[in-house]
């Protein structure tokens, strides 16, 4: 999503381990948040941030190349992608796996 906010080469690699590192501490925090009270209105919350961030960011969302590509608007659009249809049968698959293993656990109570 922030892929063209920076340019690649004034990134200091300890920017990269970071972002790594406090990737899972989310995660992890996240896992452990969940059988707290109120914790849905918390996750709810970060959810719609997510998506107001995602229309906001589209423009560079949408957009397949490197950042030069970007930056001079040769950057292929996603939709035209071949990628597309990779990332629309990962969707489907992850829709209807969430689902399944959703009915199967509730199914085992």
């Amino acid at each position: 999503m922030w892929g063209y906010a920076l340019d690649p080469a004034t990134i200091h690699p300890w920017v990269v381990v970071w972002i790594f590192v406090l990737y899972y501490v989310c995660f992890f925090a996240g896992f452990n948040m969940v059988p707290k009270k109120g914790a849905w209105w918390v996750l709810g919350g970060v959810g719609t941030l997510n998506l107001a961030l995602l229309a906001i960011v589209w423009p560079r969302y949408s957009k397949v190349g490197t950042y030069a590509e970007f930056h001079e608007g040769t950057a292929a659009n996603l939709m035209d992608s071949p990628f597309n249809m990779v990332l629309n049968i990962a969707f489907v698959v992850t829709i209807l796996g969430t689902a399944a293993l959703f009915f199967w656990a509730r199914r085992t109570k």
